[in-house]
């Protein structure tokens, strides 16, 4: 399968020598979390996202005690150099078994100069779920730990747990430890370049879960199929669904990246079921 078919062909690129506050508005404005760079010749030579970004805040901050030197870095001193990438002819499967073996979210695609023309996310992989069977459900592929905050937790230790953790979503609890809404780092992300582009980052040492959450909580259950999951990810527009039980205690969450997972288990699944049927007896 073509590689071009399901990647997004507008990334959001930035010279490598620009600072963070274009990064900021840049994400933004394109809602992905990822920006690819490039050097002046237009080649590609790294790629920034979400928790590179919230990770250099909270460090800057530890460090200075103001936003000021995060707002002023340049993105060369913070992209992921370790660059993986794929060329626009690869087959698509070639690059979902890169990401599955790397365990990442995103593949830059680039041409035969290597300069870049689109990406590949977990969420457009998604889409090939709409092509196949269902097999696998979504108890196998979800996470049963799952690290929640409350909702007067400040965003800023709120960062440090994401950074921590490894995780870019967090489920926002109540008083008496039920989900009442969810939190990103695209959405903190989002308010930090508000509160930047008026010289009032400051403001975010104040900020509560409660002040970004989203209380749109949307669920699914153990015992759906993975093809379900990935459907209502793509209608919603979200990266994760919670599971929850009949008291509202959150028992269980899948995401983008398990379900990426769960596809690769599944088309090779499916594929040794093929050349089961057209073995000779």
């Amino acid at each position: 399968m073509n590689l071009r078919r399901l990647a997004i062909n507008n990334p959001p690129i930035l010279n490598e020598n620009e600072e963070m506050r274009l990064a900021l508005k840049k994400i933004n404005e394109k809602g992905i979390g990822r920006i690819l760079l490039i050097n002046n010749n237009n080649e590609l030579t790294g790629i920034i996202s979400t928790r590179d970004i919230l990770e250099h805040l909270a460090k800057s901050y530890e460090s200075s005690g103001n936003f000021s030197a995060f707002l002023n870095t340049k993105l060369s001193n913070l992209m992921s150099k370790n660059l993986i990438f794929v060329y626009e002819n690869e087959d698509l499967m070639d690059a979902l078994s890169l990401m599955v073996i790397r365990n990442i979210g995103s593949l830059p695609i680039v041409n035969q100069y290597k300069r870049p023309i689109g990406i590949i996310t977990e969420r457009s992989l998604l889409f090939l779920y709409n092509d196949l069977r269902e097999e696998i459900k979504v108890s196998l592929f979800s996470s049963r730990k799952v690290q929640t905050i409350k909702k007067e937790t400040l965003i800023l230790d709120a960062i440090k747990m994401m950074i921590k953790r490894g995780f870019r979503r967090l489920p926002v609890e109540n008083e008496e430890n039920k989900v009442i809404g969810i939190i990103t780092a695209v959405d903190i992300i989002k308010a930090i370049a508000k509160l930047s582009s008026s010289d009032k980052l400051d403001r975010i040492l104040e900020m509560k879960a409660k002040d970004l959450m989203k209380t749109q909580i949307e669920t699914i259950n153990f015992d759906d199929y993975l093809n379900t999951a990935a459907r209502k990810l793509l209608e919603k527009n979200i990266g994760s669904l919670l599971i929850l039980n009949e008291q509202g205690f959150v028992e269980g969450i899948i995401t983008e990246r398990d379900l990426l997972f769960g596809l690769y288990h599944l088309l090779i699944y499916q594929k040794y079921l093929k050349q089961l049927a057209t073995k000779p007896t």
